[in-house]
């Protein structure tokens, strides 16, 4: 399993910090011990794997709305 700061996970998914801080907060993604090997060790880690399978849920729940909106809409 990779472990990402933050801002790595941002740039990953292409998306602003705040919005993986805000999956953290809502307790959607968890927050891992920094690696043993880090230069970084005040910095908040996830999991990369989760990171993937959270922006893809999070991702089909947006479209999933959105349609539904379109659906209202007719």
């Amino acid at each position: 399993m990779g472990l990402l700061t933050i801002p790595e996970a941002a740039v990953k998914l292409d998306t602003q910090r705040e919005t993986i801080e805000q999956w953290i907060e809502l307790g959607l993604l968890a927050v891992h011990p920094p690696p043993v090997s880090t230069s970084v060790p005040a910095e908040k880690w996830v999991a990369e794997e989760e990171l993937f399978r959270i922006a893809e849920s999070v991702g089909w729940l947006h479209l999933s709305q959105q349609n539904w909106d379109d659906i209202e809409a007719v």
